[in-house]
């Protein structure tokens, strides 16, 4: 019962999601100089991870995460962050945030993604651009958890920046709390790789519902 649930909702999401054709190739990004490389980057990171839900490194101009509190945003200025990437797609949340970021003295850019589509060309090649400006770093992007479209967009740069293979990059988005049923999210990492020559097998059907019953066991063992 539970695997033909799992089944309906799995192909709810993928008649949801609007799958790519060819993406384009992206070049590899020339090395950046962030401020944050010219400091303690460990004890810089740890102090965030205080305060920034979710917070990893990805690079030293680049940094990932959930939604920042004010005060989250005040410790992503302090450390030097220059610009802010929001994935989320509410007209309010981006509003809100656009004021608070550029109060604060940093630029604010809104890339709204949803969980439950793939992402557009238009929408990679404006993420990589941002991402490859040294005027704009360092960088701090962010979805609503840090999880799944801010991970789907961190394996997109490590793929095209960074030469990582298709399930290196998956295997980082798990680790961040990736949920495989966002098939749009993950097929778009996956496209991706395959349009740079790189392509390999995503997740079988069963391997994600192993994964999804791993989750409800463990969200049930905290109740």
């Amino acid at each position: 019962m539970a695997q033909r649930c799992f089944g309906f909702v799995a192909s709810l999401l993928v008649s949801s999601s609007i799958f790519l054709g060819q993406l384009p190739a992206f070049a590899n990004s020339q090395q950046l100089v962030s401020p944050l490389a010219t400091t303690n980057t460990s004890a810089t990171a740890q102090v965030l991870t205080q305060v920034v839900p979710n917070f990893g490194v990805v690079t030293p101009f680049l940094l990932r995460g959930a939604q920042p509190s004010r005060q989250g945003f005040e410790a992503l200025k302090a450390a030097g962050v220059k610009t802010v990437i929001n994935l989320r797609d509410g007209k309010k949340d981006i509003a809100n945030e656009k004021d608070l970021v550029e109060s604060m003295g940093m630029k604010s850019v809104s890339i709204p993604l949803s969980v439950f589509k793939t992402v557009k060309d238009e929408d990679i090649e404006k993420f990589l651009r941002i991402v490859n400006d040294p005027k704009n770093g360092p960088v701090y992007m962010h979805c609503r958890q840090g999880q799944d479209r801010c991970g789907t967009m961190v394996a997109i740069y490590r793929l095209t920046q960074q030469n990582w293979g298709a399930t290196q990059a998956y295997d980082e988005m798990i680790k961040y709390g990736f949920h495989p049923f966002f098939f749009g999210l993950s097929n778009s990492m996956y496209r991706v790789a395959a349009n740079l020559g790189r392509p390999e097998t995503p997740p079988s059907a069963n391997e994600i519902y192993s994964d999804l019953k791993s989750r409800l066991k463990q969200a049930i063992g905290t109740i």
